[in-house]
């Protein structure tokens, strides 16, 4: 299968993006390619309150500059932002201080240090509905973040309700950050509260590399094809054209789990997909 990577960080020296130089963000989109990621959008960190208009055009020209230098590796590169959400956002949406992914009214958002809120789930709820009333549609890359209590996911469909488009972060998915953070993906996988899943790369190293396939291997195991490939492509493209999203079934009982890994390693073997 190949993948669409709706968040990672392919920029450099930009908005607290840890590459500092050009050959590293080279190596980054070899390792891309080497992930079977035939698209993805280049979303440099960019804070709520911190950033002047210059800097958001000059962010502008450097993800063109990146976009070029990916043809080189069959990936094709949109431009974008991860905006990191805070008491400024009110400005921020006024002045246009962001980059929502292109030719899109769909903008990538976080949370900007959830200890800061005593209630972080009302600030947040407040952030959404302002970026929504400014026409874009807000698409939350690590949902899994906000999740406190498994068996509680009243406040993450309370987010689904309002129309925001759901994320996770692959290296959550796959216990890279921690047991808890996979316990809280793997929950919402199964309430069906998951759209998309994106790699988060930010760095050549084994802290911050492009992991699709490895978490199309994971999804392989435990949901049936079609969920897989919603999370990974489907929905990764219907982004890209601002369609509506497709949703997920659930986990699959052990016996078609079996049958799944079975079709998994011939499809494999006679290179299928």
């Amino acid at each position: 299968m190949q993948y669409i990577d709706l968040y990672g960080h392919y920029t450099w020296n930009l908005g607290g993006d840890e590459m500092t130089g050009r050959d590293e963000a080279k190596m980054l989109l070899k390792l891309a390619q080497q992930d079977h990621i035939i698209k993805a959008v280049a979303v440099p960190r960019l804070v709520c309150g911190k950033h002047s208009p210059e800097e958001i055009y000059d962010y502008s020209k450097k993800v063109e500059q990146v976009r070029l230098l990916s043809r080189k590796f069959s990936v094709k590169l949109y431009e974008g932002s991860e905006l990191l959400l805070n008491r400024h956002l009110i400005t921020a949406m006024e002045k246009h201080l962001f980059l929502p992914i292109q030719d899109t009214h769909i903008l990538i958002v976080t949370m900007d240090r959830l200890d800061q809120y005593e209630d972080y789930e009302k600030e947040l709820l407040l952030y959404l509905k302002a970026i929504i009333n400014h026409s874009y549609k807000p698409l939350f890359k690590d949902i899994e973040r906000l999740v406190y209590n498994t068996n509680d996911l009243s406040f993450i469909r309370e987010i689904a309700d309002m129309g925001c488009i759901l994320g996770i972060c692959a290296p959550s998915l796959l216990g890279y950050r921690g047991k808890q953070l996979k316990l809280n993906a793997e929950a919402l996988l199964d309430a069906k509260l998951v759209h998309v899943i994106g790699s988060d790369a930010s760095y050549p190293n084994a802290d911050g590399m492009p992991c699709l396939n490895e978490a199309y291997a994971y999804l392989s195991k435990n949901y049936d094809y079609e969920t897989t490939a919603i999370l990974l492509n489907k929905n990764p493209q219907r982004v890209l054209n601002e369609e509506d999203m497709l949703m997920i079934h659930g986990r699959m009982p052990k016996q078609l789990e079996r049958l799944s890994m079975k079709l998994d390693r011939l499809s494999k073997s006679f290179n299928i997909f």
